[in-house]
Parts: C-alpha cells; structure tokens; sequence
C-alpha cells in the first residue's frame, strides 16, 4: 500500500512536468528572406567634353601657301616650359609670377620640356623644317631682348635687313601702344627671326599652353529617365539616391599664333582645350549602373536567434507561459538598404595614382598639340 501511495505521487508529478513543458512549445529561428537587389544601367552625357569641331576654333588668313619644309621657330612664355612640366612643379618663384602677370616674355628658364617636343614632333610630321628655339634665344640675348631699346638702336635695326612691312608696322605698334622708345615682344621675336643665325620663315608663338588643372563638374541624374524611373518604383532606396552625381576632369588649353616674319602677318591662329573625358572617354558617354540592395542586419538577426535561445531555455519557457512571445514578422525586422554606382570609367579619381595621373596629363597633351597643329596646313 506504501509503495502504491508513491508510485501515485511520482506519475502525478511527472504529468504536471510534462503538462507545464507541453503547454508553452519551443520556438522556432525564422529563416532570413534573401537579400532584395535592383539594379538598373543607363548612360550618362557628362560635361566636360570637347564637343565642338576644331574648326570652330580656328582662324584662317584668307590666302596663304606654305611651301613645304618652311622653317618655323617656336616662341614661348617664360613660365612655359614649367607649367606644363611632368614633375607638376609650382609654375615659378614670386618674381617671375610678378613679371609674366603683366606681359607674356618670350624666353624660358628650362629648355627641355615635354610639351614643346610634342608641339615640334607635330611641327615636323606637318611638314616644317623647325628650328631650335635655343637659336632664337641667344639671338634675343644678343641684340638686348630685356625690351628695352633706345632710339639710336631702333634706327640701327631699321637700317638692317627688316623689311619696310615690319618696321612700319613696329613703329605703329610703339606709338599705340605709348612705348616711346621700347619695341613690343612680339617685334623683337620677329626682328630675331630674321637674323641669319636663326633665319626662319614663320614664329609660331604660343601664347597659352596651361598645365592641366583638376576641376569639379556635376550632372543631374534626375534628368536621364531610366534614373527617374527607377528611384519612383524603389521609394526604399530613394533617400540614398542622390540626383547630382559629382566627377572631376583634367583640363589643358593650346592657344597659339602663325605669324610670317617678312611680313608680319598674322596667317593662322588657333585655340583648342582637351579634357580627361577626351582621353578616357573619347566619343562615349559614361556607363553608370545603380545597385540597391535590401538585406536583414546582422547584428538584428544575431540578436533575435539569442534571444530565441533564452526564451527556449526552461527559466525561459516559464516566462513565456506568463507572458506569451511573439517573434517580429521579416517586414518588421531591421535592414541594411545600400546603393553602390558603379561607373566606367571611373571619373572621380578617388585612388588615381600619380602614374595614372601623368599617363592621363601625357595623352592630353599629345592629343592637343596633334589636333591643333595639324590644322595649320588647312590655309587656301
């Protein structure tokens, strides 16, 4: 009977252990939907671009003929050479920024620079005989190039061998111009030319020749249809999608002059401005695709497993049959929205490199140089 009396006991409380398990079941780790990504690719018309043809650009002498193989010598500021240096030095010291602000002087501290062998390689293969410049220099030391000349030596140099075309239009120059008794530089760059140690037909003087400068542009997104489109029927990714999108491009500018020194006339003068969009892009537009995805937050997600942990637990479960859980819905958890552009080529130069940056700097000045002189030849 004793035995009977416990056997009742230990099934009594068994069934109230399992009862008061039974009641409150284990909960289950949802699954975490997959990742939600839309993408979308268009094309993007950027700013920046040489568009117009050289020709516009372009001023021409109505009749002109240069025979082949004229010899031409080139004139230069006198930061020049330093502006557009591949060492992307500071243009110069104070002083000399001092000077050139003023007026243009037609010597150069460095000699050798990369953008004036450019500009003669495309001299030659256009079919000049060029002259080195390092002649008309010493002729321009020689014969006092600091601008300064007096009226005795005026009257030496008009009874040397200039021509009466060029003297009167020197003297006209001086008296316009209120120099009294100092020759403007471009008259003392074409009275150099003549000299028999240098004896060149044309100067072509360059009269701008910057290096290239980095510069900020934008375009507005929200303009391209496809963008628009796609920002309406994603409202979720909306707020990171920004409708100005900002780039940089590399500018440099060749401006430059014909002048024929027997008779001083002007013959051809040209201006023309490449940018990095040029080189990188050439006749295409920029490729931009917008990516955005939706996923669950890690963090979110790790939480809510641990406490599915503890709520599975018996000190957890005896809560519970308190207090019921509910585990969140997928549309109520937290989620990481991220956009990412992806463009080609990349125009915002955030890890460009001083190699890529030069390789750029060089194909820019190559192709202004080549797509400038070569119009030379265009005259009739």
């Amino acid at each position: 009977m004793k035995n009977s009396k416990k056997l009742i006991f230990f099934v009594a409380s068994l069934s109230f252990l399992i009862s008061g398990c039974t009641s409150v079941p284990l909960l289950q780790k949802p699954q975490a939907p997959a990742p939600v990504v839309e993408r979308v690719n268009f094309s993007v018309p950027l700013k920046g671009k040489n568009v117009l043809d050289i020709s516009e650009d372009v001023v021409y002498a109505r009749e002109y003929n240069i025979p082949i193989q004229s010899a031409i010598v080139i004139s230069v500021p006198s930061d020049f050479s330093e502006r557009v240096s591949k060492s992307q030095k500071p243009i110069a010291d104070k002083e000399e920024i001092a000077t050139t602000t003023d007026r243009q002087l037609f010597t150069t501290n460095n000699y050798f620079n990369l953008a004036e062998q450019y500009i003669e390689k495309e001299l030659i293969r256009n079919g000049f005989a060029v002259i080195d410049r390092s002649k008309l220099e010493q002729v321009l030391r020689e014969t006092n190039a600091s601008d300064k000349i007096s009226k005795e030596d005026f009257q030496t140099l008009s009874e040397s061998n200039i021509s009466e075309n060029v003297q009167e239009k020197i003297t006209d120059a001086m008296l316009s111009q209120g120099l009294g008794n100092k020759l403007n530089d471009i008259a003392d760059v074409i009275t150099a030319a003549q000299n028999p140690k240098v004896n060149s037909d044309y100067v072509l003087q360059i009269n701008k020749f910057d290096t290239p400068t980095r510069k900020r542009q934008k375009v507005d997104l929200s303009r391209i249809p496809k963008f628009r489109r796609f920002k309406e029927e994603n409202a979720q990714f909306a707020p990171q999608l920004a409708n100005e999108y900002v780039y940089y491009i590399y500018e440099v500018t060749f401006n430059a002059k014909l002048i024929e020194v027997n008779t001083g006339n002007i013959l051809w003068i040209g201006d023309h401005t490449i940018s990095s969009l040029d080189v990188v892009l050439g006749d295409e537009d920029l490729e931009m695709e917008i990516v955005g995805t939706k996923k669950v937050n890690d963090q979110y997600l790790d939480k809510l497993n641990k406490s599915i942990d503890r709520w599975n637990t018996s000190e957890g479960m005896k809560e519970r049959k308190n207090t019921p859980v509910q585990i969140p819905g997928v549309s109520q958890w937290e989620y990481d929205k991220k956009v990412k552009h992806n463009v080609s080529p990349d125009v915002q130069y955030t890890d460009i490199s001083k190699d890529e940056e030069e390789e750029i700097t060089d194909q820019m000045l190559r192709n202004v140089t080549k797509e400038l002189i070569r119009t030379i030849t265009r005259g009739k």
